[in-house]
């Protein structure tokens, strides 16, 4: 599967279906803390770029290039 861009909107309580359809169906994995998988991708030789970190009220996040070149953002709620 190639993803382009995705961005899923959870309703309190909506959980367990998101974990079913997105984990279970799709196969994907949960993220992990901010921190985590920033330090997973140094590990991997990723370097990450933290410059916009708290430059979106209410949320962390880091961006980083992927092997093809594609901006990713990694985004998490404060």
């Amino acid at each position: 599967m190639r993803l382009h861009h995705v961005q899923v909107s959870c309703p309190p309580g909506g959980e367990v279906a998101a974990r079913r359809f997105y984990g279970e169906g799709l196969g994907m994995a949960e993220a992990a803390d901010l921190d985590e998988i920033a330090d997973r991708l140094g590990r991997l030789g990723f370097e990450v770029d933290w410059t916009e970190r708290d430059t979106f009220d209410g949320y962390q996040r880091f961006h980083r290039r992927d092997g093809a070149g594609n901006r990713v953002e990694i985004l998490t709620p404060s």
